[in-house]
């Protein structure tokens, strides 16, 4: 019963870190059909952005202007842009509240219950 109740643990704990993920921003020459599109890209958003180079960079947008975008100190002119992936800082914050409640939830029945399970063997010798 402790077993099943690890694994489960272990699931959903493996299931909140998929919560936060980027998805692909569509910007000229690139794939059309993507989530999100460069317009749709604002100040505060999270950006990885994979350069020609291969580089790789992540940064908070500051702004998004016709041909390049800019955060953290950094520009990119969306020419020198391999992939654009977005991920905006509200979606990640309730999907992880979300996730962390639920865990919560879940620890506080599991301890309870195995308490409850050990209170009741107090002083019987068949535990």
């Amino acid at each position: 019963m402790v077993w099943t109740r690890c694994v489960a643990l272990i699931l959903i704990v493996s299931l909140v870190s998929g919560c936060t993920t980027y998805r692909v921003a569509s910007i000229q020459g690139s794939p059309q059909g993507a989530p999100v599109t460069v317009q749709e890209i604002e100040p505060g958003d999270k950006v990885r952005v994979t350069l020609n180079s291969g580089e790789v960079r992540e940064f908070s947008v500051t702004a998004v202007d016709a041909d390049r975008i800019s955060g953290d100190g950094e520009a990119h002119n969306f020419s020198d842009i391999k992939v654009l992936e977005v991920r905006r800082a509200d979606e990640s914050a309730n999907a992880t509240i979300v996730a962390v409640a639920a865990i919560m939830v879940f620890l506080t029945f599991l301890l309870l219950d195995e308490f409850g399970d050990a209170i009741e063997c107090i002083g019987r010798d068949d535990c």
